[in-house]
């Protein structure tokens, strides 16, 4: 039988939380990509993405919650980080991909709904679109891939 006392330190919990976090979190991410990479190649798609892409909105946000949640708090736990540039860049690649997803929530999904009914027309305003949403993806892959690396780099250095 496995031995499960570790799970009462709260170290490994936090961080089993805060893994599961990622998981929610950038597993979303990758999907919405993968879907919104497949609408571009599949114009065809673009109202039903347009009708699931709330659901995966909804878990980046909950996965991001629980990121920020079990991340501060493990941060308490080990205050000497604020002395690591490691951790001020990874920081920094928090702070793009909420503000990146803050654009993505309030302005690409929104307008994306407005324009999936002429996505396959591809109006001026759908190609003009398809430019910033792709920029915003980029953006978010980069930030949560770095922030998995350094998160990495941070705990095994």
């Amino acid at each position: 039988m496995a031995d499960l006392t570790p799970l009462l330190d709260p170290h490994v919990s936090l961080h089993i939380i805060h893994i599961i976090g990622v998981v929610i979190a950038v597993g979303a991410v990758i999907i919405t990509d993968v879907v919104n990479g497949f609408l571009h190649l599949r114009p065809g798609f673009a109202e039903w993405d347009a009708k699931i892409a709330p659901l995966f909105s909804l878990m980046v946000w909950t996965g991001f919650l629980i990121l920020a949640v079990s991340g501060t708090l493990l941060f308490l736990m080990h205050p000497y980080l604020i002395h690591d540039t490691l951790f001020h860049a990874k920081m920094l690649f928090v702070a793009a991909v909420f503000f990146n997803g803050v654009l993505l929530n309030t302005w690409v999904t929104p307008k994306f709904e407005e324009l999936s009914e002429e996505w396959d027309e591809r109006t001026e305003r759908v190609k003009a679109f398809e430019v910033v949403a792709g920029v915003a993806a980029v953006v978010s892959v980069i930030g949560w891939m770095s922030i998995i690396v350094l998160g990495y780099l941070i705990a095994n250095t």
